[in-house]
């Protein structure tokens, strides 16, 4: 599980039987990811170059890819292993707002870079935008350990924090809309994914768009301008119509490619296969 971690099959592969399949589980292409840290000024936990990470990748049988870009950028670097996408699967089951109240504006995530940046800029950038032309028909909610960006920042009005949550389900009954500004970061955003799965209405950025692109525009709606996004929110505030479409789109679309059969069928294929290659092996 991830490439930081390839260095284990390397020193067990010859030591155990041939016929063990070795699958490297990926989540992102990671000197990309590192590429786009490093070019926001951030750190990044695993400093590795293009030509190194496929030296490790070629040490297995099979790379699993979150999302199809990334398989298109492995296939190229990983020899003879095969690559297989593997979506992160998630119960599909809407959950609709509490329904009274100004509209809930969401973001949510770790305290990592990607979210931290996108929280400040939320907030510095998007926000006051969004309050001079909603007033209080909106209220922004943030939830997870990127509230500790939070304390350095002066809060405009209409921020709730609720910060660390045990329950995800208390963020998502309080909003209507999930917002995902997010500027860096690889493979696929499991956030947006949750929103989707939860029937939320989403807006966020090419790069948060990133192995959904398919249902850009239908399922989602995305913007790289903060004013662009700014905007946007804008429009879903004042439109009860548009936020239940696109909340209706949503659901269907990760029902349809965020289920367990859908995320693993590609998988169950090759682990099928296998077994099927090692019970016809000779004693």
């Amino acid at each position: 599980e991830y490439v930081l971690y390839a260095w284990v099959a390397q020193q067990l592969r010859g030591r155990l039987s041939p016929q063990i399949a070795w699958l490297l589980d990926t989540h992102d292409v990671m000197h990309e990811r590192q590429q786009r840290f490093h070019a926001v000024g951030e750190t990044h936990s695993l400093d590795i170059t293009a030509k190194e990470e496929a030296g490790w990748l070629q040490h297995f049988d099979a790379v699993l890819a979150i999302q199809d870009r990334d398989a298109e950028k492995l296939r190229a670097m990983a020899g003879t292993a095969r690559v297989i996408t593997v979506l992160h699967p998630h119960l599909a089951l809407a959950m609709p707002a509490l329904g009274h109240g100004p509209i809930g504006i969401g973001f949510i995530g770790s305290s990592m870079a990607p979210n931290r940046l996108a929280l400040e800029e939320l907030i510095q950038r998007i926000w006051p935008r969004v309050l001079r032309e909603t007033g209080s028909k909106a209220a922004l909610v943030v939830a997870g350990g990127v509230c500790e960006a939070l304390e350095k920042l002066q809060l405009p009005p209409h921020v709730e924090v609720l910060g660390y949550l045990d329950d995800l389900d208390d963020f998502y009954r309080r909003v209507d809309v999930v917002v995902s500004p997010l500027r860096i970061g690889g493979g696929l955003k499991i956030k947006n994914v949750e929103a989707l799965c939860k029937g939320k209405a989403l807006v966020t950025t090419t790069i948060g768009a990133e192995g959904m692109e398919a249902a850009a525009g239908q399922a989602f709606l995305v913007a790289d301008d903060a004013e662009q996004i700014a905007q946007l929110l804008v429009r879903l505030v004042h439109s009860v119509e548009e936020r239940r479409s696109l909340a209706c789109k949503a659901l269907e679309f990760a029902r349809r490619t965020f289920s367990e059969e859908a995320a693993y069928r590609e998988l169950d294929g090759f682990v099928g296969l296998r077994r099927a290659a090692t019970a016809a092996a000779p004693c």
